[in-house]
C-alpha cells in the first residue's frame, strides 16, 4: 500500500512539475513577445516631387502628441515610395493623422494600409477620400490606378481619418498562439522529455520515442529561430566568394595555387559548397540559404548522434539547444561565409561517432570512413586539424591508447596528406597560422574575456557559470581524466590563439558548443545531488528550458535588430546591381566585397556598367568624387546627398591642425606603421589603393604590422586620429616614397599645433 501511495505521490509531482514548467515556458514566451511586438502598423505608398519629411501620428484618447508618432526622410523624385511605421499600443485608437510633407509642392498617395490585431485596413481608390484634409493641403486629381494627387498649400499638410481601433487583450493572446504555436508545442517536448526521464535511465536506457523528440527539440528550435534566414541577401565577404566561384570553379582552390581562394587559410571545400549552390539556383540567395540551414540541421543531427553515447536524450537534446541559441551560431546562420565553419563542425562530429564505432566494433573500416570525414573537415576549416589528437585521449571507450593507436592510422595519414597538400597550395610560413601578419600583444590575452563576452553576449556568462559546476567536480578526479580534459582545452583554444587580436564570433564557434558540452555536464552533476532527488527532474529541466529561454529571446532581438543592418546592405546590393546610371556614386559605410557586385553585374546580370560606390565617411567621398552625384539609402529610399565638404581640398581642413606623426614603412610585402604622440583616443587610416579600390577610415593600433602584396606607387593614405574629448584632426594626402629597384618605401611626416 505504502508503494502504491508513494507512485501516486510522484505521478501527482510530474504533472505538478508539467503545469509549473509548461507555465513558465507559455508565460516567458508571451512577455517576449509582448515587448517586441508592434500592435499598429501602417503602411503609405506615396509619390512626393519634392523632398521633405512624411509623419504619422495616433490619437490613443490624449489627442495627437509627437510622443505617438513616427517620421521619415523621403527626396522628391516624383517615384512611388512605400513608408511604414509602427507602433507598440495598448489602448484603444480613436483615429489617425498623416502629415505627407513638410513643405508646399504636389504629392501622389496610392495606398494606405493600416493593420491592427491581425486586422486589416485598406484604403486605395475612392476609399483615400475616407480621410480628411484638414490643414493647407487641396485635392487636385483622381486616378482609380495611381491614388490622389495633392497640392501642398502651406508647410503643415495633414489629413485625419476617425478609425476607431479597439483594444482586446484576448485577441492579443490569440494572435501570440497563432504565431507561437510551435515554439509552444516545442516546449511541451522539451517538458516531456524533463518529466518523463528518470534517474537511473540517465546513462543506460535507451528509448526509441525518447530520442526522437530529443533529437527533433533543437533541430525544431533551430528552424522556429532562423527560418527567416532563407529572405537572407549577400552579406559582408558573400559576394566576394560567389565572384571566386564564377570566375575560377568549383575545384580550383583544391589545385592551383595562383588561384587560391585564400593566401591566409586553405579551405576548398567552402567554394565547393558554395559552388554547388550557384550551379544549382543561380543568383538566387535563396538556394544558398537552405543549404546553410540544411547543412546546420546536418551539425545538429550528427552532434546528436554523438552525445547519446554519452548523455540521456534530455542532456543530449539541452546541449544541442544551448548551442543553437548561441550567438556564434545565430552568426554563422546568417553569413554564407561561415558554412565551412558549420560543415566542418558536422564532418568532425561524423569523424569522432565513427571513430568511437571503430574501437566498439574492432573493425578498421569504419576508422576509415571516420578519416574521409576528417579530411572533409580539415578542407573545410583549419580549426578541426586538432581532432586527431582529441581521438588519442577521447574519454568513455574502454581502450587503452596503445590499443587505439591502429585505429588512428588512419587518421595519421590524412594529416600527412593535409601537410603536404597545404605546404603545395600555400606559403610555408602559413603551415602552422594563416595569421602571422596579425600582431597578438600581451593586452588582448588579458581582454580576452571581455571580447568573448561582447561576441557571444551576456548570456554567455551564465553558461559559463553553470559550467564551473562541472569544473568543481573534476577537482576530485584522477590526475590522468583531468589530463585529458587538458588536452581537449589546449586543442579547443590553440586555434584561436592567432586571431584573438581579431577575434570575431565565427572563431568561437567550435568552444561555444564545447562550453555547451559542459554546461551539460554540470546540469548531469546537478541531477545527482541527493538532496534534491525527489525534484531532480523538475529542477533540472526548470534549469535548462530558463537557459534555452533567455538565449532564444535574445537571438530572437539580435536577429530583429540585425534586419535593419542586412535590408540596408540589400538595398544597396540591388542598387549597384541594377541602376542604370553611371554618374550615381553610392555613399555607404558598409561596402566590404561590393566591388564584387561589378563582376556579377557584368558577368551574371549582362548588363552595362552603372553605379559606383564609396566608403570611407562623407568627407573622403566628396573629396574624392566632387563631380559625382551621391546617393545615400535613409533606410525607406536613396536620397541625393549634400555635398557640403566637396570644396575642402585639402583634408586636415577637416578637422582641427593639431600635432600628429605618421611613420609608415613597406618592406618584403609588409606594411609597418607608428602613429603619434597620443597614447590615448583612436587612430584611424583610409588608404585609395588601385587594386583595392577605397579602404575606409578602419580603426588601427597605434603601433602594427600587416602583410599586403600590392604596388605602393598608386598607393595614398590619409590617417585621422579621434581624441576622446571629441576633437579629430586630419593628415595630408600621403604617399610612399619609393625605391623601386627593393621594392621598398616610406612615409615620414609630422605637424606641430596650428602648423
Amino acid at each position: 500500500m505504502g508503494e502504491k501511495n508513494t507512485v501516486i505521490s510522484h505521478k501527482r509531482l510530474r504533472i505538478a512539475g508539467f503545469i509549473i514548467l509548461f507555465a513558465i515556458w507559455v508565460g516567458s514566451a508571451y512577455w517576449a513577445y509582448s515587448q517586441k511586438e508592434k500592435t499598429l502598423r501602417i503602411h503609405v505608398t506615396m509619390s512626393a516631387w519634392q523632398s521633405g519629411f512624411i509623419q504619422l501620428f495616433a490619437d490613443a484618447g490624449q489627442g495627437f502628441s509627437e510622443n505617438l508618432s513616427a517620421a521619415h526622410k523621403f527626396i522628391g523624385n516624383g517615384l512611388p515610395s512605400d513608408y511604414s511605421f509602427s507602433f507598440k499600443i495598448h489602448k484603444d485608437i480613436s483615429a489617425l493623422r498623416l502629415d505627407p510633407i513638410n513643405t508646399q509642392g504636389m504629392i501622389r498617395i496610392s495606398r494606405i494600409r493600416v493593420s491592427w490585431q491581425g486586422r486589416e485596413y485598406v484604403f486605395k481608390g475612392k476609399d483615400l477620400e475616407k480621410w480628411q484634409t484638414i490643414n493647407e493641403i487641396v485635392k487636385k486629381s483622381y486616378s482609380e490606378t495611381d491614388g490622389i494627387t495633392f497640392d501642398s498649400t502651406g508647410i503643415d499638410p495633414q489629413m485625419m481619418i476617425r478609425l476607431p481601433l479597439s483594444y482586446s487583450p484576448w485577441k492579443y493572446i490569440f494572435l501570440f498562439i497563432a504565431e507561437q504555436w510551435l515554439f509552444i508545442i516545442l516546449g511541451m517536448f522539451f517538458i516531456f522529455l524533463g518529466i518523463r526521464e528518470k534517474a537511473e535511465q540517465c546513462q543506460t536506457q535507451k528509448i526509441f520515442y525518447d530520442h526522437l523528440v530529443a533529437a527533433a527539440c533543437p533541430v525544431f528550435l533551430f528552424w522556429i529561430l532562423y527560418h527567416s534566414a532563407l529572405n537572407g541577401w549577400w552579406l559582408y565577404d558573400d559576394p566576394c566568394h560567389l565572384v571566386y566561384v564564377l570566375k575560377n570553379g568549383l575545384f580550383s582552390a583544391f589545385y592551383a595555387p595562383d588561384k587560391g581562394f585564400s593566401y591566409a587559410n586553405f579551405t576548398p571545400m567552402e567554394p565547393l559548397s558554395l559552388g554547388i549552390d550557384f550551379h544549382i539556383s543561380g543568383f538566387d540567395p535563396k538556394g544558398f540559404y537552405w543549404h546553410q540551414l540544411l547543412s546546420f540541421s546536418g551539425a545538429v543531427l550528427a552532434g546528436y548522434i554523438l552525445l547519446s553515447r554519452f548523455f540521456s536524450p534530455l542532456f543530449s537534446s539541452f546541449i544541442l539547444s544551448l548551442f543553437v541559441t548561441s550567438q556564434p551560431s545565430c552568426d554563422a546562420v546568417f553569413t554564407l561565409m561561415v558554412r565551412h565553419y558549420v560543415e566542418g563542425l558536422m564532418f568532425t562530429l561524423i569523424s569522432i561517432h565513427l571513430f568511437a564505432a571503430a574501437l566498439e566494433k574492432k573493425q578498421l573500416k569504419w576508422a576509415y570512413i571516420g578519416a574521409f570525414f576528417y579530411l572533409s573537415a580539415c578542407l573545410s576549416k583549419e580549426l578541426y586539424v586538432p581532432l586527431v589528437v582529441i581521438l588519442l585521449f577521447f574519454p568513455e571507450i574502454s581502450i587503452n591508447i596503445r590499443s587505439r593507436l591502429k585505429f588512428l592510422y588512419p587518421y595519421f595519414g590524412v594529416i600527412l596528406i593535409y601537410i603536404i597538400w597545404r605546404l603545395y597550395m600555400l606559403r610555408p610560413q602559413a603551415l602552422i597560422s594563416g595569421y602571422s601578419h596579425v600582431s597578438t600583444g600581451l593586452n588582448d590575452f588579458l581582454s580576452l574575456h571581455i571580447s568573448m563576452v561582447n561576441l557571444m553576449g551576456r548570456r554567455f556568462i551564465i553558461t559559463c557559470f553553470l559550467s564551473l559546476i562541472f569544473l568543481l567536480k573534476i577537482r576530485k578526479r584522477s590526475l590522468k581524466k583531468n589530463m585529458t580534459l587538458l588536452v581537449f582545452a589546449i586543442c579547443c583554444l590553440l586555434p584561436i590563439v592567432p586571431v584573438i587580436s581579431i577575434l570575431s564570433s565565427r572563431y568561437l564557434f567550435v568552444f561555444s558548443f564545447l562550453l555547451c558540452v559542459c554546461a551539460g555536464l554540470s546540469l548531469q552533476h546537478i541531477a545527482e545531488w541527493s538532496w534534491i532527488k525527489p525534484y531532480r527532474n523538475i529542477v533540472v529541466s526548470f534549469i535548462g528550458i530558463t537557459l534555452i529561454l533567455i538565449n532564444s529571446f535574445s537571438v530572437q532581438n539580435i536577429i530583429s535588430n540585425s534586419w535593419t543592418v542586412w535590408d540596408r546592405m540589400k538595398a544597396e546590393g540591388n542598387f549597384l546591381l541594377h541602376h542604370h546610371d553611371s554618374d550615381i556614386m553610392l555613399l555607404t559605410e558598409f561596402g566590404h566585397c561590393y566591388e564584387a557586385f561589378y563582376e556579377l553585374r557584368k558577368e551574371i546580370l549582362r548588363l552595362p556598367p552603372g553605379p559606383s560606390y564609396c566608403r570611407g565617411g562623407d568627407e573622403i567621398c566628396t573629396y574624392l568624387h566632387p563631380d559625382k552625384k551621391l546617393y545615400k539609402y535613409n533606410g525607406e529610399q536613396f536620397i541625393l546627398y549634400d555635398k557640403t565638404l566637396a570644396d575642402k581640398s585639402n583634408p586636415e581642413e577637416w578637422g582641427q591642425r593639431k600635432e600628429m606623426s605618421v611613420d609608415i614603412s613597406y618592406k618584403n610585402e609588409f606594411i609597418e606603421w607608428q602613429f603619434g604622440p597620443y597614447s590615448q583616443g583612436t587612430y584611424m587610416l583610409f588608404a585609395k589603393i588601385e587594386e583595392l579600390g577605397n579602404l575606409p577610415f578602419l580603426p588601427l593600433q597605434r603601433r602594427g604590422k600587416t602583410k599586403y602584396k600590392i604596388d605602393m606607387n598608386n598607393v595614398y593614405f590619409i590617417v585621422k586620429y579621434q581624441s576622446s574629448e571629441g576633437w579629430e584632426t586630419y593628415s595630408p594626402r600621403l604617399k610612399f616614397d619609393m625605391d623601386d629597384s627593393k621594392m621598398e618605401g616610406r612615409i615620414r611626416w609630422s605637424r606641430t599645433d596650428n602648423k
